[in-house]
């Protein structure tokens, strides 16, 4: 097949899936598309157009899952119920087989992979819509191999072009700001996918977490085998340990989840304010506890990076909210990019307004927490703000570090 045939189909393809949701959602604009009132859909019609929405993008491949990653994380934008319908979108594909993870070691570097490891397992420990991970021997030492799925770069750039051409339609009738919203999330979701199915990037990050936390020795980076990396594939030291959410595993490695908590938190609060470069990817299949009892963070595909000012200015927004400085947090959100230069400044103190009278108490449980974060998000529905990607993949790894703690106590 060459590749204008199988563009051509992929369109199609594509397009056959998504378009009767772009027409639906243009519904709810204008319910005849070009004109008309908005249409009224019902609490359990948004609920089971979500629900097909990720069963459908599930079925487009590793563009679309990663496009739904990203989509699930604005909840800023899309409504709630779809964001949470996208969370539900696990990054989990069907292996691929050996053989073409041995082509891609072999094109990659030079070599066969029985000349370059002692042992090679031909089953996979993971699988997921831009990678596998092997487990292997290389110079006596136990690694994990991750390789590229094949192919995954060209069908990432053919449904970018899809997605871009379902954009144009969608901006023919729906309002510019809210167009240039999904212009941003497309955009972002680009640099992400291309970053990821990088492995030099993620040699390169794990490398800056290295050195970060080289004094801190609770917190354990796995030594990356630069030789063995290239575009599509990268090695790591393979280190044994339990998943951070394996309560009684962490308990037999002696270790107490209610103390180890304090560990998590002040590890990822020193990335924001200290070294201002954040693993923006903290779920539990992540973060492992080794013998040793030391935090071990893994893969490094999804960093975030904050320079100096960005920092002072979290922090600065951070004591304005403390203080209640209403001005200050206005200042704030133009200083952060939250808000396009023009809005009503009037609007934007009754939005800070907002914010500062959620009300937070000493002692929450995990209702009251998802209850105070709907209410943050709601603000941003009824008031011009906006969350920059940064600040969308920090509040992310926040929620996910924030998660984790709660299992724990």
């Amino acid at each position: 097949m060459t590749k204008l045939h199988f563009t051509f189909l992929r369109y199609i393809s594509v397009s056959w899936v998504l378009l009767p949701f772009v027409v639906s959602f243009l519904r709810d604009w204008r319910r005849w598309v070009l004109f008309g009132s908005p249409r009224r859909l019902s609490e359990d019609g948004h609920k089971a157009r979500a629900q097909r929405l990720r069963e459908r993008m599930g079925k487009l491949g590793p563009s679309f899952i990663k496009g739904a990653q990203v989509l699930a994380m604005r909840e800023d934008i899309i409504p709630a119920v779809y964001a949470d319908e996208l969370k539900k979108l696990q990054d989990r594909v069907p292996p691929f087989p050996v053989e073409q993870v041995y082509e891609t070691i072999r094109d990659s570097l030079g070599k066969p992979a029985k000349e370059i490891f002692e042992s090679f397992d031909a089953e996979p420990l993971a699988a997921a819509s831009l990678g596998q991970v092997h487990r292997a021997v290389w110079k006596d030492t136990q690694v994990a191999v991750k390789v590229l799925r094949p192919g995954v770069l060209e069908l990432v750039e053919t449904d970018l072009r899809v997605i871009h051409f379902l954009l144009f339609l969608l901006g023919m009738v729906v309002d510019h700001n809210l167009m240039q919203s999904f212009h941003a999330i497309i955009d972002e979701y680009e640099r992400m996918i291309h970053q990821e199915s990088d492995f030099r990037y993620e040699m390169q990050a794990a490398s800056r977490f290295r050195e970060n936390f080289s004094k801190h020795h609770h917190v354990r980076i796995p030594t990356c085998i630069d030789e063995l990396t290239t575009r599509r594939t990268v090695v790591f030291e393979f280190i044994d340990g339990v998943r951070v959410d394996d309560l009684d595993g962490m308990r037999e490695l002696g270790v107490d989840p209610a103390e180890f908590k304090d560990l998590l938190i002040d590890t990822y609060v020193r990335m924001v304010v200290v070294h201002g470069f954040v693993h923006a990817d903290p779920h539990p299949g992540n973060l492992l506890v080794d013998k040793e009892k030391r935090l071990v963070i893994l893969d490094y595909g999804m960093s975030l990076e904050f320079d100096d000012y960005t920092k002072i200015e979290l922090l600065k927004i951070t004591q304005a909210a403390v203080k209640r400085d209403v001005d200050r947090i206005v200042e704030g959100f133009y200083n952060l990019g939250m808000v396009n230069e023009g809005v009503n400044r009037a609007v934007l103190r009754d939005a800070a307004n907002t914010l500062l009278n959620i009300q937070l108490t000493q002692r929450l449980n995990t209702r009251q927490v998802r209850e105070i974060a709907q209410e943050i998000i709601q603000t941003f529905y009824r008031f011009p703000l906006r969350m920059p990607h940064n600040l969308v993949y920090l509040f992310r790894a926040s929620a996910l570090v924030e998660g984790i703690c709660v299992s724990y106590d």
